[in-house]
């Protein structure tokens, strides 16, 4: 039987079509590696690290899992992180603020670092956070700051952080604690945590701290300085007192729960 020249030609595509298939072959399905965070990590190799396969940066810290896995930081702990703070308020998801008076959830409050960063108290969210308030001219604060410094780099694996809130630099007049006093406190003492003030709190012509402020009108705060705050790991205000040794065995006990 003779085929038309239409036929002929469908028959040839068809033919064709059968050798060669329509297109690139797609990958056979049980070869695809599935990495449903894509983070770059296989959800395998997600399951042999201790990582969460749904999201990239299982910790929350602002660093995503391949990167901490170069750095040689734990993944799956917040306050491991291969350089500068912790940035953890996504832990405080759904977190609601109380207040600040004691076993309350203090707000997150803004701060500036020895860097010039703008900084926020719930970047640390998750750790057990003592705040030092201090002030330049405050001897007892200066004799205090190197036994603080030490205890940080001494704890600070176990998921301590601390903060210092300078509510004056060394002129004693209550005005604004400068980038470059922080700078210098932070040298002078060997400090390797944050080193704050807040240039945006203002009371009756004087410079303060945000949290320094709340803390006195609540009644926390006793009025002398050096004064130690210890918040858990909720952020949870638990001491307030000028006792630096048992800011830190707080510290310690709430770390270790």
């Amino acid at each position: 039987m003779r085929l038309s020249s239409l036929g002929f030609a469908l028959f040839a595509l068809t033919s064709l079509t059968a050798c060669f298939g329509e297109g690139d072959p797609e990958e056979p399905e049980e070869n695809v590696v599935a990495d449903a965070d894509g983070d770059g990590l296989s959800d395998e190799e997600e399951a042999e690290l201790g990582t969460d396969p749904n999201k990239a940066d299982s910790d929350g810290d602002g660093f995503d899992d391949p990167t901490e896995i170069d750095a040689g930081t734990d993944a799956n702990v917040c306050w491991s992180v291969p350089e500068g703070w912790p940035q953890c308020q996504s832990l405080a998801d759904g977190v609601s603020a109380e207040g600040w008076k004691m076993d309350q959830i203090v707000p997150s409050f803004p701060m500036t670092d020895q860097f010039g960063d703008e900084i926020e108290s719930w970047d640390f969210y998750g750790m057990v956070t003592i705040l030092d308030i201090s002030a330049g001219w405050c001897g007892p604060c200066r004799s205090a700051a190197p036994g603080i410094s030490a205890f940080y780099d001494e704890h600070s694996s176990e998921g301590i952080m601390v903060v210092q809130l300078m509510i004056d630099d060394d002129s004693y007049d209550g005005k604004l604690t400068d980038e470059s006093f922080l700078a210098d406190w932070t040298d002078e003492y060997g400090i390797n945590f944050p080193v704050t003030s807040d240039e945006s709190a203002e009371y009756n012509g004087d410079y303060y701290n945000t949290a320094y402020l709340e803390m006195n009108f609540s009644g926390v705060y006793t009025g002398y300085i050096p004064f130690f705050v210890v918040l858990d790991r909720d952020h949870r205000l638990v001491f307030a007192d000028t006792d630096a040794a048992g800011a830190e065995a707080a510290a310690l006990r709430l770390a270790g729960e």
